[in-house]
């Protein structure tokens, strides 16, 4: 995907989502076949499923929802490392 969208940095991670708890050992060993630095782990949201299954956006997510806490925990060590840079 990152290709197609031709963002040209040249640099590829991978953001895990919707995880309930540890990756299993097979899943740890596919992931370090794809040399991807894992830069981030979005744990599975019970809120997000009920806007789903609602029909609701995720605009809609309190703040103090997991998704919401590891999004932006993300973004606060990303936008760190940038102004490091």
């Amino acid at each position: 995907m990152a290709d197609d969208l031709e963002l040209g940095n040249g640099r590829r991670v991978l953001v895990l989502t919707t995880l309930r708890g540890d990756l299993s050992n097979r899943a740890q060993r596919e992931l370090e076949t794809t040399g991807l630095e894992v830069i981030g782990r979005i744990r599975f949201d019970e809120e997000i499923a009920e806007l789903n299954s609602a029909g609701r956006p995720i605009t809609n997510l309190s703040a103090g929802s997991t998704a919401w806490t590891d999004v932006s925990k993300l973004l606060d060590r990303l936008l760190q490392k940038e102004d490091a840079a």
